[in-house]
């Protein structure tokens, strides 16, 4: 079936960087951008729909998303809203719509960048360059600061937010993962 080939990544000889999602429904355009991207030194694979694109996510979260409005299935706009839940991650628009309405309902959404196909690839690297270096750096101020699980206080504090009440229950759970850290924790041990 057609299915396996929903996802391909593409891998350049030495790359660094951030990797790259590509949520494109025109099989050749898609291609067309995981070729010229990997011709530029960036590792990135790409999707044909934003349900494809979030089974692969979990494998492989990108550090930057390359998404077209006009999906199958749920639409792009609704793809950012999601996305932009998620720190340190950049969006870019690529998108054959350029109305001012879209540009807004994009921006309103979340979107880092909006570019109108047929896509300046100099631009385009150049925009992913620049959100790359903003997102990497705040990824290692984020993981800089570590979680604070407060036993006392039954709380848990994340790097970037404030302090979360947790249950008896959710202490001891916390608790049994993280004297097992780098184990594998059965359910009947939890």
């Amino acid at each position: 079936g057609h299915h396996w080939r929903a996802c391909l990544m593409s891998l350049p000889p030495l790359a660094s960087g951030p990797l790259i999602a590509v949520i494109e429904d025109s099989a050749p355009l898609r291609e067309n951008l995981l070729l010229s991207l990997t011709a530029s030194g960036k590792i990135a694979w790409g999707c044909a729909s934003a349900e494809a694109f979030y089974r692969e996510y979990i494998v492989r979260p990108p550090n930057i998303v390359l998404v077209d409005l006009g999906l199958p299935g749920e639409a792009g706009i609704s793809v950012i809203e999601h996305l932009r839940q998620i720190p340190a991650l950049g969006i870019i628009v690529v998108t054959a719509r350029g109305s001012d309405d879209s540009i807004r309902s994009a921006s309103a959404a979340g979107a880092d960048h909006y570019f109108i196909k047929p896509v300046n690839l100099t631009k385009l690297l150049g925009a992913i360059d620049a959100l790359w270096r903003r997102v990497s750096l705040s990824t290692q101020s984020v993981t800089a600061r570590p979680w604070i699980l407060d036993l006392l206080g039954a709380s848990l504090t994340p790097p970037d937010r404030a302090a979360i009440p947790l249950s008896a229950g959710e202490i001891a759970l916390l608790t049994g993962l993280s004297n097992g850290v780098g184990q594998v924790t059965s359910k009947d041990q939890l």
